[in-house]
């Protein structure tokens, strides 16, 4: 995992607690695009599976802390207008958005550390998320929810 996500979330952390901020970050290693990467996670507890991935390749990490807890706070509120939600909960729009994804079997152990949702094939991983269409009109953003054992189990 990369050191500087892990040295910079306890201070990042500090300076969303001292603000009252609804989520806190954590470092965590995801898949995307059939590899893993490391990633700070923006997780809530004020508002259930609200979460974001921010990699650490991300223009963003060149700023300071306080900076880096300004556009977390930023892209956070933006997206707390969830007044649409009820158009994408229908049970048959949701079963037609669950895509596969793809891992090597490499990474199985990380995977099931995730509680996700798997089916393995010879070396392949099959994973599953659900797209979320964009609901707040950001043409260039995407959301999707893993599929966890848990989110089957709630559901």
């Amino acid at each position: 995992m990369n050191e500087n996500i892990i040295a910079r979330t306890d201070s990042i952390n500090s300076i969303l607690n001292s603000r009252k901020a609804l989520f806190s970050v954590r470092p965590d290693v995801v898949r995307k695009n059939g590899r893993m990467r490391d990633a700070l996670v923006l997780d809530s507890t004020v508002i259930p599976n609200c979460r974001a991935t921010l990699y650490s390749e991300a223009a963003f990490w060149s700023g300071s802390d306080a900076e880096l807890a300004d556009a977390l706070t930023e892209t956070f509120n933006s997206h707390l207008d969830f007044s649409d939600i009820q158009n994408y909960l229908n049970p048959d729009k949701i079963r037609a958005t669950i895509l596969p994804r793809v891992a090597s079997a490499e990474h199985l152990q990380e995977l099931q550390a995730l509680n996700l949702v798997m089916l393995q094939e010879l070396d392949l991983v099959y994973t599953f998320v659900i797209l979320l269409p964009d609901f707040r009109n950001h043409p260039d953003s995407s959301a999707s929810i893993r599929v966890t054992e848990d989110l089957l189990e709630t559901a």
